[in-house]
Parts: C-alpha cells; sequence; structure tokens
C-alpha cells in the first residue's frame, strides 16, 4: 500500500546516502566494508569483490529510482572501474579484501570463491543495466519522484524546520508536478528550473545548525536537483521546427545522432554539443558494459578442486591451499563462476 511504499522508498533513499557520502575519492572510489555509528563514529576502510559488486548495483539503482543522473552515474562507475584495474591480482581473481585508501591486499590474502561468485553475478546485471541505459529514456517521471522520496525524509524527520513558507512551497510545486502531464522535454525542463529556485529559497530559509543531519539532507537535496536540472537542461535540444530530436524519445543513442543541419543556424552549435556529449556517454557505457574486457581473465582451474570436481570457498596465498565447502554449508554464488567454463566440467552437487 502507499505506506509501505513510503517506507520502503524512504530506505532506498537512505541506503544511497551511505553509498553517495563513502564511495568517494579518499576511498579511491570503492565503498567501505561498514559504517559504524555506536559508540563512536567510524568508518571501515576495507572492501571486497562483493561490497564492489553491491556498490556498483546501488549506483544503478540510485539512477532508476531518480537520485543520480546518467552522466553521474556513468561517472561514478567508470571511477570505480579505474581503481579495479589498478588492484593487485592473483592470475586474475581479486583478492577477498583491500586497504580503500592504500589498495593494498589485506592479510592473510585468500581468493574467496564465494565473492567472486558474487561479483561476477553483479557484473552480469550491470552489464544489461548499461546496454538498457542508452536506449532508455533520459527524462521520465522518476526524477520528480526522486524529489519526492528526500523531501518525504526531511518533512517527516525535521517537521519544526518543514514549517517554513519557503519549504511548503517547494512541496507544494513538487506535488504539482507530480501530477502534471507533459507533452514536451521541454516542460520538463521548465519545471525542473522551478523546482530548483524553490528548493535553494527553502534551504537557505530553513537554517539548520552546523554539521547536523538536517544540514546533510538540505544539502543532499539542493545536490540532487542541480544534478538532474543540469542534465535535462544539457540534453533537452532546441525546439526548432526543423529539429527532428523531438519527434524521438530522447535518449542516449537518439540523441547522439542528431543532425544538426536540421536545425536553423542560430540552434546547430547546440544541437552539435549535445549530439557530442550524448555520443561520449553512450560510448562509456558501452565500454563499461564489458567489464571482463577491462579486467585480466580469470583463470578457471585456481578454484577448482579436481578430486570431487567442486568449486571450494577460497583459495590461501602463499600456502596455495584449496578450502572445500562443508556439506552444511554450499552456497550458491560460486556456482555463478562455472558459466563462463567449458572444462573441465563441474559436476552437479549430490541431492542432501
Amino acid at each position: 500500500d502507499e505506506q509501505q511504499e513510503r517506507f520502503l522508498r524512504a530506505l532506498a533513499r537512505r541506503t544511497w546516502a551511505l553509498y553517495q557520502t563513502n564511495v568517494n575519492q579518499e576511498n579511491n572510489w570503492l565503498p567501505a566494508d561498514n559504517f559504524q555509528e555506536r559508540p563512536f563514529p567510524g568508518v571501515a576502510h576495507r572492501t571486497s569483490p562483493n561490497k564492489i559488486g553491491i556498490a556498483l548495483l546501488s549506483h544503478v539503482a540510485a539512477h532508476k529510482f531518480g537520485y543520480i543522473s546518467a552522466r553521474g552515474l556513468l561517472e561514478r562507475l567508470r571511477s570505480t572501474f579505474e581503481t579495479l584495474s589498478r588492484l593487485e591480482r592473483h592470475r586474475g581473481h581479486f583478492y577477498n579484501w583491500y586497504d580503500t585508501r592504500t589498495l593494498e591486499p589485506l592479510m592473510p590474502q585468500y581468493v574467496s570463491t564465494v565473492d567472486s561468485g558474487n561479483f561476477a553475478g553483479h557484473l552480469m546485471v550491470l552489464r544489461q543495466a548499461l546496454l538498457s541505459l542508452v536506449h532508455g529514456p533520459l527524462f521520465t517521471r522518476r526524477i520528480f519522484k526522486g524529489l519526492a522520496d528526500i523531501s518525504m525524509i526531511i518533512s517527516d524527520s525535521f517537521p519544526a524546520l518543514a514549517k517554513t513558507g519557503a519549504w511548503r512551497a517547494f512541496v507544494k510545486e513538487l506535488r504539482a508536478v507530480l501530477e502534471a502531464r507533459y507533452e514536451s522535454p521541454e516542460q520538463i525542463l521548465d519545471s525542473s528550473r522551478r523546482l530548483l529556485v524553490l528548493a535553494e529559497e527553502a534551504c537557505s530559509a530553513m537554517k539548520p545548525q552546523a554539521d547536523s543531519e538536517a544540514l546533510f539532507w538540505l544539502d543532499a537535496l539542493q545536490q540532487q536537483v542541480e544534478d538532474l536540472c543540469g542534465e535535462i537542461g544539457a540534453f533537452v535540444p532546441p525546439s526548432a521546427a526543423g529539429g527532428k530530436a523531438a519527434q524521438q524519445p530522447l535518449t542516449l543513442f537518439s540523441l547522439s545522432r542528431i543532425d544538426p543541419a536540421s536545425y536553423p543556424e542560430a540552434d546547430r552549435a547546440k544541437a552539435m554539443e549535445i549530439r557530442d556529449v550524448a555520443a561520449r556517454l553512450a560510448a562509456l557505457a558501452a565500454d563499461l558494459a564489458h567489464p571482463a574486457g577491462q579486467l585480466a581473465p580469470l583463470a578457471p582451474t585456481l578454484l577448482l578442486d579436481h578430486t570431487p570436481a567442486l568449486l571450494p570457498l577460497s583459495y590461501t596465498l602463499p600456502l596455495s591451499r584449496l578450502h572445500s565447502p562443508s556439506p552444511l554449508f554450499l552456497p550458491p554464488h560460486p556456482s555463478l563462476l562455472s558459466l563462463p567454463f567449458s572444462s573441465p566440467p563441474l559436476r552437479p552437487l549430490p541431492t542432501l
């Protein structure tokens, strides 16, 4: 029902805030293993392939929810993959733990079949998401629903601050925008610009305490509006009669193929800029859609216990020792590693 949806969407936005804040340049665009609030705030500056894969998909989910622009999504993914290319590996496999600041593998060094299997699954999902991104519509109602999620958190968590007239004006306009029907990208652009102005006025009027949670969310709101408004402004083509882009769904693919010559001379520079930026982002999405090509090939026999023809749980260095699973602990994740392998074949697990 509506109440459950509100709860889940607020939870989704709070979850994204963790990755938005901690997957940063200080940590080489890698996610921290955990963040603790008590007994004192602290970030665990270590990560694993499983954590990295979850962070990659969290960025994709944030875009689907309207929390981040397509450009912001691709920039975050590219930064993480650039870091992955610099990590030390063993025969193509990532170690199970790295320091996010120094990028050194943590002791004891070992390769986890579970984490590697999870990471392989994450990359499969990521590839499909990136291929869909190029051909999916850039501007949908999700942009405004994403703003509604963060405004709901602010209104519910800080009711005293939310009583200002400027905040009420922003919320009222956002509700009107969500209920409106849009006939053109220009209307979406106009609505986003109005929301940007009202959000700036509301954030200035509320005056939360420095270093408070309320200030964090108000800053996050303003950044989100600016990010999405900037992307809409960058990709809405001139509405000239000669322009053909307005008659097509606005996607990175379609915008990368607009013909500036079909626009009046005064609009051709803008049309060319849109085409070039869309083409660059579409090419970046295509490159990131094939992450296995950017990483060293895996050694399929490294994580195979030939005696029972099963994948063990881990491979420890420098002892080169396999750790086979207990009969009571047979996780499904390692089986993902067998998908690209044709030799040697893996026998199915017996029924327990």
